[in-house]
């Protein structure tokens, strides 16, 4: 799948079920209206205190209605999608599901949580168009570093060249070289750019 239709298709379930809500909820208030104007009942007095009851619950749960405002402002400007790895202060998780009211992450334990969105001050996403997967090569202090970064280069070409990981590796490997020398080990830190959503980015 093309990193355009894989966008297009978490942008989608994201939006749906918002959309979904939305459309439900003014089809029954819309409903309810024609209904008692059907039997008789003058609606007029009814949309005045609706609109003065309006007021009167947004000076009350301004939480709610900051939770909503930034909920829409999230998703309008895209910043985070169903299937996103992202994190949220010091949660990190896999987005499963966006509201106006609130975000859902599930980590990799299992821990679901749920944020309202009037807490979200920054949002860190890890895998918005591709990520990287940054890690260290530990190789014993007898071996050839250089020998080593030539066999992670082939490896990483034989892995593109192959079918099953060719759309995940984005880009060639990135080699940093030695980074550290550890108790047991020489530590090579190498980079690669992937389309994989995972909690290794």
């Amino acid at each position: 799948m093309s990193d355009v239709s894989r966008t297009d298709s978490t942008r989608i379930k994201t939006l749906l079920p918002v959309v979904r809500n939305i459309a439900f909820f003014s089809i029954c208030g819309f409903a309810a209206l024609v209904v008692l104007s059907e039997l008789g009942v003058d609606i007029v007095p009814l949309l005045a205190g609706a609109g003065v009851l309006g007021i009167a619950i947004g000076f009350g749960a301004q939480t709610l209605v900051k939770d909503y405002l930034n909920g829409f402002i999230i998703i309008l400007e895209n910043l985070l999608k169903v299937d996103d790895v992202v994190r949220i202060g010091d949660r990190i998780g896999l987005v499963e599901l966006i509201t106006l009211r609130k975000v859902q992450l599930r980590n990799l334990d299992g821990t679901v949580h749920t944020i309202p969105h009037s807490e979200i001050s920054v949002v860190d996403n890890l895998t918005r168009d591709y990520g990287y997967y940054l890690t260290d090569i530990g190789v014993a202090y007898k071996e050839d570093v250089d020998e080593v970064c030539r066999i992670l280069e082939d490896v990483d070409r034989e892995m593109r060249e192959d079918e099953e990981f060719s759309e995940l590796i984005l880009e060639p490997i990135e080699i940093f070289g030695l980074d550290e020398f550890a108790d047991s080990a020489l530590n090579i830190k190498v980079r690669l750019k992937t389309g994989l959503t995972g909690f290794g980015q």
